[in-house]
């Protein structure tokens, strides 16, 4: 039997010597977990990877290492919340402009209201705004957490934070919160988009003048997990889940 060495002891300045491993492997599973904590390492987040090891004794106190951080088991290092977006967008990136979408497409709207219902939504204090101006009242059914600078703001039965950080730390403690969705308007997108897992996009084809762009994302998110090509009265649109790239 070979026993585990912790591959990112180096990168903690702590020695195999004092890593002090409890579980072995034989020679096929140890180059197995050499693979997966090389590549949990490069991408910080390897779900369900090697579920049998055990806790390391020194570092399930300090700086997890490689096999620690892989573990479910250690609890602090899981990474149970998604945080995603629902977002419609033209070819130029295209939101809305003054407080109303720029396209009305009814399927679009009934896709938004499955996705999110459930789970905590984040949002600016003008999109919360416009939002009960046009349904009289905030989104149903999904807790509201709205981010304002305004620390006397109050609108009850909704929750607010300081910033986007805090809404997130927020929408964590609320149920549904496996799928913490941002609900907008364009500044809070570009804030929060480094938290953001996963894009649920609407890509209309279409141009329209706009004062609301969603950030550039490209470059971030370049899986693609589900695409349909769709049509509402002429307009075609897509469907399409990315994922961040690891």
């Amino acid at each position: 039997m070979i026993p585990i060495l912790h591959l990112a002891c180096r990168e903690y300045s702590v020695s195999e010597r004092d890593c002090n491993p409890v579980v072995n492997f034989g020679e096929r599973g140890f180059s197995r977990f050499q693979r997966i904590a090389k590549i949990y390492y490069r991408v910080q987040w390897y779900p369900g990877a090697m579920e049998e090891a055990e806790r390391c004794a020194m570092h399930n106190q300090k700086q997890p290492c490689a096999i620690c951080r892989a573990n479910q088991k250690i609890g602090p290092q899981r990474k149970s919340h998604t945080v995603v977006a629902v977002v419609a967008i033209g070819k130029n990136r295209e939101l809305g402009e003054g407080d109303r979408l720029l396209w009305h497409i009814p399927d679009d709207l009934k896709r938004f209201k499955r996705l999110t219902l459930g789970h905590p939504i984040v949002m600016g204090r003008k999109t919360f705004e416009s939002i009960v101006k046009i349904l009289g009242k905030p989104l149903p059914e999904r807790t509201n957490i709205v981010v304002t600078r305004d620390s006397n703001w109050k609108y009850e039965g909704i929750l607010a934070a300081s910033s986007i950080e805090d809404a997130i730390e927020l929408a964590k403690q609320q149920p549904g919160s496996e799928e913490i969705h941002i609900g907008g308007g364009a500044q809070i997108y570009e804030q929060a988009l480094p938290f953001i897992d996963k894009l649920y996009l609407t890509l209309i084809d279409d141009t329209k003048d706009a004062d609301a762009f969603f950030p550039p994302y490209e470059h971030l998110f370049t899986k693609k997990t589900f695409e349909e090509a769709r049509e509402s009265n002429g307009l075609k649109y897509r469907w399409v889940d990315l994922c961040r790239k690891l």
